[in-house]
């Protein structure tokens, strides 16, 4: 999508987020529509002998990213079905996102969810939920 931005400069639609790695191949295709990202932590408050909040402490830092894809295929119908298939993946699964408008996002993050969405007068999609650590530590790699 073409945008002229007049005025103070912005970040206009999803960009070009991308999937280099888990969700790739020639014919698996899609066209991110919306994507949300948080970092988050656990949170420990220690009180004194009154009840009255004295520490936070903030650890289990955390990177999360929701993005909803439509999924596509370049000349078939039949072939967006199967990229819609492709696209719901196992838990766990290493999935590596490039974001060409900034490197917040880019990372390898763990598949903690995918949703197939239909309706009966939309196109389809599917909502990906990944998580990764946030204390420069790789959540990703398989241990045996």
């Amino acid at each position: 999508m073409s945008a002229v931005i007049k005025g103070s400069g912005v970040v206009w639609s999803t960009g070009g987020i991308t999937f280099t790695a888990g969700i790739v191949s020639s014919t698996n295709a899609s066209l991110p529509q919306s994507a949300s990202f948080q970092r988050t932590s656990e949170k420990t408050e220690i009180k004194d002998n009154g009840g009255i909040i004295r520490t936070q402490v903030f650890h289990g830092f955390k990177k999360s990213l929701s993005i909803t894809v439509v999924p596509s295929h370049a000349s078939t119908v039949a072939g967006a079905r199967s990229s819609m298939d492709a696209h719901c993946l196992t838990p766990g699964t290493t999935i590596t996102v490039v974001d060409d408008s900034g490197t917040l996002l880019d990372a390898s993050y763990n598949l903690i969810s995918s949703r197939q969405n239909r309706s009966v007068d939309g196109v389809a999609t599917v909502d990906l939920e990944l998580e990764q650590g946030d204390e420069s530590n790789d959540l990703t790699t398989a241990v045996s």
